[in-house]
């Protein structure tokens, strides 16, 4: 009886497993549909750089760009593990070097 009590439970705890698993892919699924939005809009692509091009639009490489944001010389906005610059705050870097 008690191994039929423990088959029991470990299926309901796999089912319970089962289920947070599915609801976790969901979500991701929606956060990564609400980012691919976000970056396709023509709001973000005007007010919003990638690492990749906010490193070219400074004329630095992505290492260095990475040092910047460690060393909060620089903002950054972390979106579903994206970084994104606002080019708002890559101007001012660039005029604040002149």
């Amino acid at each position: 009886m008690k191994e039929a009590n423990e088959i029991i439970i470990r299926s309901e705890s796999n089912e319970i497993i089962a289920s947070l698993l599915k609801h976790l892919i969901n979500e991701q699924k929606e956060t990564n549909r609400l980012i691919s939005e976000l970056l396709n809009s023509n709001q973000a692509k005007k007010d919003y750089l990638t690492h990749s091009e906010a490193s070219s639009f400074l004329g630095i490489s992505p290492s260095t760009l990475y040092d910047m944001v460690s060393e909060h010389r620089i903002k950054c906005r972390k979106i579903g593990g994206r970084n994104l610059y606002r080019l708002d705050d890559l101007e001012m870097l660039i005029e604040d070097r002149k």
